[in-house]
């Protein structure tokens, strides 16, 4: 994606990005994966997620 849409959440979104929320990683991180271990959402995000820099 152009950096310009980048730099415009709304416009990124309707271009295909996808804001991951719980339910997005409860798609492979589930009971049924073979790998499986339960973890804490709220917890783990603040590991992953990517803060726009100051």
């Amino acid at each position: 994606m152009k950096k310009s849409i980048m730099e415009n959440k709304d416009e990124a979104i309707a271009n295909g990005l996808i804001v991951p929320d719980e339910q997005t990683c409860k798609k492979c991180h589930n009971p049924e994966s073979p790998n499986y271990q339960p973890f804490d959402f709220k917890e783990r995000w603040e590991e992953i997620k990517h803060p726009i820099p100051e």
